[in-house]
């Protein structure tokens, strides 16, 4: 039977790997879903999204593999980021159930605790917020003349030159293939630092899911 002082170590000692966990990654990933892929992707959205980019997740990543999680650390509690649900609900929705706590929750227990030695919930997903109102992905590709369409290919090279002109940094960009086969635009990519205060350029495996060309569509299409 364990004595005493051993159960004491082994929490300490347990408490410890999962602060270890918790600090494990590189660099952020601040992810932004272009709204339309979220609902043409074969789902079926219970809000009615919009030809613009929302929140879809702050994903702390390593080099060699991109995002990890999930990891140890704190429950999901709603009431710690109270003062940010007006944002959170414009710009962070979860149009696919249309539950964002629900949604948020999964987002912290995911991705959130593997950062929570030195973010906690409302820091992380300020983090979010932030890089949201200062960097419009959209803005930035409307800019270098890009645009949604049916008819038409964008080039990766020209997508990440578009942000990386806006931002003097490369970002990133996500696809997914949907029911009729289209390889299309599902998410665009910053990265930052672990401190989640400097901009780097995203490693090149952020965007490995794109071929050269895909296609960005809107709503309708």
């Amino acid at each position: 039977m364990m004595g005493k002082k051993a159960s004491v170590f082994l929490v300490s000692l347990l408490l410890l790997i999962g602060l270890s966990k918790q600090d494990a990654f590189d660099y952020f990933q601040v992810v932004h879903e272009w709204q339309p892929a979220i609902c043409n992707l074969g789902n079926s959205c219970k809000i009615q999204p919009k030809n613009e980019f929302g929140i879809h997740g702050v994903w702390p990543s390593v080099y060699s593999k991109g995002q990890i999680g999930p990891c140890c650390g704190p429950s999901f509690d709603p009431l710690k980021i109270i003062s940010l649900q007006d944002r959170m609900n414009q710009y962070w929705k979860d149009l696919e159930n249309g539950n964002s706590i629900e949604a948020w929750a999964s987002k912290w227990e995911m991705h959130g605790t593997c950062s929570a030695a030195g973010f906690d919930q409302f820091k992380y997903f300020c983090l979010g917020l932030d890089t949201y109102g200062r960097h419009a992905i959209f803005s930035f590709l409307d800019r270098e003349g890009l645009a949604p369409s049916s008819s038409k290919y964008v080039a990766k090279a020209s997508f990440i030159t578009a942000i990386a002109n806006s931002t003097l940094k490369k970002g990133g960009v996500i696809c997914a293939v949907d029911q009729y086969r289209r390889i299309q635009l599902q998410k665009a990519v910053l990265c930052y630092v672990k401190d989640g205060h400097t901009l780097i350029d995203c490693p090149d495996n952020v965007s490995s899911s794109c071929p050269d060309n895909f296609v960005w569509l809107a709503l309708g299409d």
